[in-house]
């Protein structure tokens, strides 16, 4: 809505980047603060960005996952989803795009709700580029539109189901709920 990527708005806010990316509690307070989140909201963000824990592990919705896991240079997602975001947007069709948290995760492999394989969105080394979501979306957004994303549907399967009701909801009846999802999902 503004115009900026989000480096320049963190820039503009006084917020420093790294610390935002390793979601330094501090950091991420005064941006949940500055952007008017409530604790609900703030909370859900957080369950769904991926935090350091000090060696090769991060969080993600409250389990410990190795950091290759949820940390890509490909950044994938389903277009269909995109797409349909556009209605939310009340200005650029890019405004309303939301991507998703589970879409990180390397063991998720397609949209539940579209019957959709995640495809390849971008692809960057560089945090800075990899988590400038606008700019990125901005970069694809006529791509996205023309549908030159995607591909055909595919069957859900009961894998997909099962790591989908875990990541949303913790809950795994399975025997597998002793494990860690990144091990579970291996």
């Amino acid at each position: 809505m503004r115009g900026l990527s989000a480096w320049n708005l963190t820039e503009q806010l006084g917020l420093p980047q790294k610390p935002l990316i390793a979601v330094d509690r501090s950091n991420a307070d005064r941006f949940s603060a500055l952007m008017g989140l409530d604790a609900d909201e703030y909370s859900e963000l957080l369950s769904w960005t991926p935090r350091p824990l000090g060696d090769v592990r991060m969080e993600l919705r409250g389990e410990a996952v190795v950091s290759r896991a949820v940390v890509n240079p490909i950044v994938r997602g389903c277009p269909r989803c995109l797409r349909e975001d556009t209605q939310l947007s009340q200005f650029e069709p890019t405004d309303g795009m939301i991507v998703r948290g589970d879409w990180q995760f390397r063991h998720v492999k397609m949209c539940i709700r579209h019957a959709s394989p995640l495809v390849p969105l971008w692809t960057a080394k560089r945090l800075a580029e990899r988590y400038d979501y606008a700019t990125q979306l901005k970069g694809i957004e006529d791509d996205l539109i023309l549908e030159k994303f995607d591909g055909p549907g595919c069957a859900v399967t009961n894998f997909d189901r099962w790591i989908d009701r875990r990541l949303e909801t913790g809950c795994d009846n399975t025997w597998l709920s002793d494990h860690a999802i990144d091990v579970a999902a291996q």
